[in-house]
């Protein structure tokens, strides 16, 4: 599973930066702009946010997979291998 995830994770980032940034119309002037936009822009919000949800899952499936893998040599490369992971990112 993690080398699937691997090849996947960047698939899905530009899937969703693509659905994102092209798909959405730019606001309205002003400050209640983003808010008069969004009914027009429902459906991809929708399909950029669920791009974006299985960039997350598949980045904790490789996280978790490079963490076993990495533990059957020794546990400290596991553990530093394993922390850049998404779990990791929220540290940041």
């Amino acid at each position: 599973m993690g080398w699937a995830a691997d090849m996947l994770i960047p698939i899905f980032t530009i899937l969703t930066a693509v659905t994102l940034f092209r798909f959405v119309p730019s606001a309205p002037a002003g400050p209640h702009g983003p808010l008069m936009r969004y009914p027009d822009a429902r459906a991809a919000f929708v399909v950029g946010e669920s791009f974006s949800l299985v960039n997350i899952v598949l980045g904790v499936a490789f996280s978790i997979a490079l963490f076993e893998a990495l533990r059957r040599t020794s546990p400290a490369p596991a553990f530093w291998g394993a922390r850049p992971g998404p779990p990791g990112r929220g540290g940041f």
